[in-house]
C-alpha cells in the first residue's frame, strides 16, 4: 500500500478530528463532556467538528488549507498552512506552517518531511515556508530540513510588580488612543510591522479575532474577550489587541520614549480587564529589552526558534 497526499476538503474534517483525537482525547466521552473554553484552551478545534469547521475556514480564508496524508485507507498526517505577511517586511509574503501531525504508528517514516515537500511543490508563488519548532523532536526535524531565521523571546508581566514601577521622567507625549474593530485592522495589516506578539501569521491572528467571538473569548487569553485599540502619535500609529497574550502593530518611526508611554498605557488596559499576568513575545532582531525591563517586564525562559524549511531543489 502507498501513501497518498492531497489537499483536504470539508468531508475529509471528520477523519482529521479522529486522527488529532487519537493523539490527544482518547477518551472521547470525556472529550465530549468538557466546555467550551476547556477544549479551546487544549487545541479544542482540532478535535471538535464545529470548531475544526471554523478552524478550516480560517485558514482557507489566509489562502491556505489543510494538507493530508493517507494509507490503507486511513489518513494518517496533517499539515495546516497560511500564506501571510513578513511581520517585519509587511510587503513580503511567506507561508507559515500553522499544525503538523503524524499518527504515533506512522513516525520516524519520513511522513512529515513528505508532507513539507509536497508544500513546497503545490507552492507556485515559492514563498519561504517557515515553522516553530515547538518541541526537541520537531526542532530537530526542522534543523534537518532548513535552518533558524528568527529568535524569539517570551516575556511575563505580573500585574502588582507592573504597578509597583515608576518611570522616572513621564515626557508629555500627546497620545490619542482609541477603539476601533478588528477588521479595520485586517484591511491594513499589510502596512504595520509587529512590535509584540507572536511572529509567525499575522493575518492569521486578526482572522480568527475577526471571525469569532469564541476565538477572542477563549484562544487568546480566557474569559474576557479581546479588543482592539489604536494609539496615534505624532511619529506613529499602533494597533494593540488587548488580551492576556497581546499583540502590537506599529505604522511609523519608533521612539524610545514613545514606546514607554505607549507600552504603560497598553498594559494598564489589559490588566484592567482582569488578567494578573500578560505573556509577551519579542523577536531577538529587536532590541526591546531596556523598554521592556522599565515597564516592569521579565524574561521567563530560553529563546525559541522559527525556522525556514528549505525546498527539495535547494
Amino acid at each position: 500500500m502507498n501513501y497518498n497526499q492531497f489537499p483536504a476538503k470539508l468531508d475529509h474534517l471528520i477523519s482529521v478530528m479522529h486522527l488529532n483525537i487519537a493523539e490527544y482525547w482518547p477518551d472521547v466521552t470525556k472529550w465530549k463532556n468538557e466546555s467550551v473554553e476547556s477544549k479551546v484552551d487544549k487545541g479544542g478545534w482540532w478535535v471538535d467538528d464545529s470548531l475544526l469547521k471554523w478552524h478550516f475556514d480560517v485558514l482557507k480564508s489566509c489562502r491556505g488549507g489543510m494538507l493530508l496524508m493517507m494509507f490503507g485507507g486511513e489518513i494518517i498526517a496533517e499539515l495546516d498552512y497560511v500564506i501571510s505577511s513578513d511581520p517585519k517586511i509587511p510587503s513580503n509574503h511567506r507561508i507559515h506552517i500553522i499544525w503538523l501531525l503524524v499518527s504515533k504508528e506512522h513516525r520516524r517514516r519520513g511522513i512529515a518531511k513528505q508532507l513539507i515537500e509536497y508544500l513546497h511543490r503545490i507552492n507556485i508563488a515559492s514563498y519561504p515556508v517557515w515553522v516553530e519548532a515547538e518541541d526537541d523532536r520537531s526542532r530537530l526535524l526542522y534543523d534537518n530540513l532548513g535552518y533558524e531565521v528568527e529568535i524569539y523571546q517570551n516575556w511575563e508581566i505580573h500585574e502588582h510588580e507592573f504597578q509597583q514601577v515608576k518611570i522616572a521622567s513621564q515626557i508629555d507625549l500627546p497620545i490619542q488612543v482609541t477603539r476601533v474593530g478588528f477588521d479595520s485592522l485586517a484591511n491594513e495589516l499589510d502596512k504595520f510591522e509587529c512590535l509584540l506578539g507572536r511572529y509567525f501569521a499575522p493575518n492569521y491572528d486578526i482572522e480568527q479575532l475577526n471571525r469569532s467571538e469564541i476565538a477572542t473569548q477563549f484562544i487568546w487569553g480566557q474569559s474576557t474577550i479581546a479588543s482592539l485599540i489604536k494609539f496615534e502619535t505624532q511619529s506613529c500609529t499602533y494597533m494593540g489587541v488587548v488580551t492576556q497574550y497581546p499583540r502590537l502593530y506599529f505604522r511609523g518611526k519608533l521612539n524610545r520614549d514613545e514606546l514607554i508611554l505607549v507600552f504603560r498605557r497598553f498594559f494598564a488596559k489589559i490588566f484592567s480587564q482582569g488578567f494578573k499576568t500578560i505573556f509577551v513575545q519579542t523577536y531577538l532582531s529587536y532590541d526591546l529589552t531596556e523598554i521592556l525591563d522599565t515597564v516592569g517586564s521579565k524574561l521567563i525562559k530560553e529563546n525559541d526558534a522559527i525556522h525556514q524549511l528549505n525546498s527539495p531543489a535547494d
